[in-house]
């Protein structure tokens, strides 16, 4: 039991450090790009936290296999670096046992993948698109910012505005040289915004408008009780995947090729976990001379190509190139004969070196 907990509190240790720096790196990335965002009216500052906070189990879909793996590569490969195995092994503990040692926390993180996977992720990304939608029905002037040049519905047209408030716009300048189309600038004292039909409009009153032509001196001044101006439909942020979103319920009664598609990918990602922890035990085993870190690029690209077969079949089974009965199957008993053929290489090589010796001696 000591030996046990010995090994599982390696394990479990590297794991949360691995999967805290690999959040971290993917929180960063994504704070980093609604941000920019929020900069430009998009979306409000007041969300992005729950957008994180929702986007972030979808992660945890890849980042937990990825650390344990990696968890488990540098674990077993600093213990035969430090001879610790070799004990092990004097002592009468075999690979089979430090095998289940290392499998029992596996299991667990497994289980944790598979809830995340199959419950806790679709509901996430579900919960961020509906962020999305609210930010989606706001309106351009909700959206603006006072006593910042503003991009109005992703044209070349900028608006400024002094003050915002209750829909109503203060002292509004406005300016835009669409290609092909006369250039203007625009003051008004204030301005609001209005739905007619499916277009939008900012309405601008008691303003002047100057028409001008860019690199020609001269232009002409028009002044206006209301004005009003069309707002380009704007591309606010790109949903998740509606079939991500799809409880794991509905995506099995649906039962269509793209919904078993998205199970398979969903059971996958959790089947991989011992596997892949079977596949670092036996890439984790090496010479003490060789050094704690000499497979872990070689590791690290079997566990990249298991992914992506993953991925790659997933698209197959959506078009049909590959049956729903097969589905990822293959990859997984691929990848765990191959995590079998790792651990009893050296079972393999002590059995050829006794049929050696013994027709030696004959």
């Amino acid at each position: 039991m000591i030996l046990f907990r010995y090994v599982s509190r390696e394990i479990l240790a590297t794991f949360f450090a691995v999967a805290s720096v690999l959040l971290l790196i993917v929180v960063s990335n994504s704070l980093a790009h609604y941000l920019s965002r929020a900069a430009a009216g998009s979306l409000d500052p007041s969300v992005l936290f729950w957008i994180l906070l929702y986007r972030i189990p979808a992660s945890l879909e890849i980042i937990f296999p990825l650390s344990l793996f990696l968890a488990v590569l540098l674990g077993v490969g600093r213990m035969y670096m430090d001879s610790e195995v070799a004990v092990l092994f004097a002592t009468g503990t075999s690979l089979k046992k430090l095998s289940r040692w290392i499998l029992t926390p596996a299991l667990v993180i497994a289980a944790s993948v598979g809830f995340i996977t199959f419950y806790l992720g679709p509901t996430g990304l579900q919960s961020a698109n509906e962020v999305f939608d609210q930010q989606r029905s706001r309106s351009e002037v909700d959206r603006l910012i006072p006593g910042r040049f503003m991009n109005i519905g992703g044209g070349s047209g900028v608006v400024y505005t002094e003050s915002v408030g209750e829909g109503q716009l203060g002292r509004v300048f406005v300016a835009s040289a669409e290609k092909d189309e006369q250039a203007f600038v625009i003051l008004a004292p204030s301005a609001h915004e209005e739905q007619l039909g499916e277009n939008r409009y900012i309405v601008l009153k008691d303003g002047v408008r100057f028409d001008v032509t860019p690199g020609e001196l001269g232009g002409r001044e028009l002044r206006f009780g209301a004005h009003g101006i069309l707002i380009p439909q704007a591309d606010i942020v790109a949903k998740e995947s509606k079939l991500k979103t799809w409880s794991t319920l509905a995506l099995w009664d649906a039962g269509e090729a793209e919904h078993m598609a998205v199970l398979h990918y969903r059971l996958s990602l959790t089947l991989m976990v011992p596997i892949i922890t079977l596949l670092a035990i036996g890439f984790g085993r090496s010479n003490p001379r060789s050094g704690r870190f000499a497979k872990i690029i070689p590791g690290i690209l079997i566990f990249l190509l298991y992914f992506a077969l993953i991925t790659a079949t997933q698209s197959a089974i959506e078009d049909g190139q590959v049956p729903i009965w097969l589905g990822m199957w293959w990859i997984h008993l691929s990848f765990g004969g191959l995590a079998w053929w790792l651990l009893t290489s050296d079972e393999r090589e002590m059995k050829k070196s006794g049929g050696g010796v013994q027709n030696a001696s004959n």
